[in-house]
């Protein structure tokens, strides 16, 4: 089908997929590339269904097509302008607001968003990439106001961690905390890194509740965090920097931190980061708006 690029460009990612045969002929080699089996009986023999690419069950007679129960399912418009959506959003180094996709694609404002959210469903954070050997800085990210506008003063927080190695950032995760008590922080450290790993953090309340719980924990004064966890706050100012620039004053900040986050954890795969991210988009489930909106309720 394809070669994994160290970059794509959008002249190649316009000769990989020239029309939307190609695109359906992609999702096709990537969904069944470990073989057929029937979603209705699990039969694995079939023949060919209705269109070129479909494949009907040979025992039930069931037809799925190289969309359906994905990300892609039941799309309103070309595939060829959803895969658009999927590459500006993973390979654009400031990431792209719907407005301007709606821009390039001559499509509506509120379908360019709903699909965009589609495909960030696809970018959740997990413990890969996480080392134990690594050091990991913590820190706390503030990322806009509870409420609507602002008729509420109180500020969303994040819990913001990074693995590094020296002076190289490896890896970096973040989530929106209903709050700062130790267990919110305690339950993120252990989803994403193993107790035993070495955190550094500086001495704000919710850090000093919550290392007691972790042996290999230090944390610094302000005169010293400033040099020991420099490039944890560095990386931090990038954040917010992206996520006030590009979107504003997000509510669903969760789902741009994932953004965030997928993009900065697997840079080093080049442009078969889009790829990478067309594999998740095939395995996640199909979401509809409803499911979509409750899907980040607590960001």
């Amino acid at each position: 089908m394809h070669t994994n690029p160290k970059s794509l460009s959008i002249i190649e990612f316009e000769r990989l997929f020239p029309d939307p045969f190609h695109c359906f002929n992609a999702l096709a080699q990537i969904k069944w590339k470990h073989g057929f089996r029937c979603i209705k009986c699990g039969h694995n023999k079939y023949c060919r269904g209705k269109y070129r690419l479909d494949r009907q069950c040979s025992k039930c007679r069931y037809i799925e097509s190289p969309t359906a129960n994905t990300i892609f399912h039941g799309i309103k418009f070309s595939i060829k302008k959803a895969f658009y959506i999927a590459y500006f959003t993973v390979t654009q180094k400031k990431g792209v607001s719907s407005t301007e996709l709606s821009r390039k694609l001559d499509l509506r404002q509120k379908t360019c968003w709903l699909f965009r959210r589609k495909v960030l469903t696809a970018m959740k954070q997990n413990r890969q990439n996480m080392d134990p050997k690594r050091t990991v800085q913590l820190g706390i990210l503030f990322t806009g106001k509870k409420g609507r506008k602002h008729a509420l003063k109180k500020k969303k927080q994040s819990l913001i961690a990074i693995q590094v190695e020296g002076n190289k950032l490896f890896s970096i995760k973040a989530k929106v905390l209903k709050n700062r008590g130790k267990k919110d922080i305690a339950q993120f450290i252990q989803q994403y890194f193993d107790t035993n790993v070495y955190i550094k953090s500086d001495q704000w309340p919710g850090a000093r509740a919550a290392m007691k719980s972790f042996e290999n924990a230090h944390l610094f004064k302000t005169k010293d965090a400033k040099k020991e966890l420099r490039l944890l706050y560095r990386t931090r100012m990038m954040l917010l920097g992206w996520l006030r620039g590009t979107h504003g004053h997000a509510k669903d900040v969760q789902a741009y931190l994932d953004e965030y986050c997928f993009r900065m954890n697997y840079r080093y795969l080049g442009g078969a980061i889009f790829f990478f991210l067309l594999n998740r988009l095939i395995d996640e489930r199909p979401i509809t708006y409803k499911q979509l909106t409750g899907h980040y309720s607590n960001a």
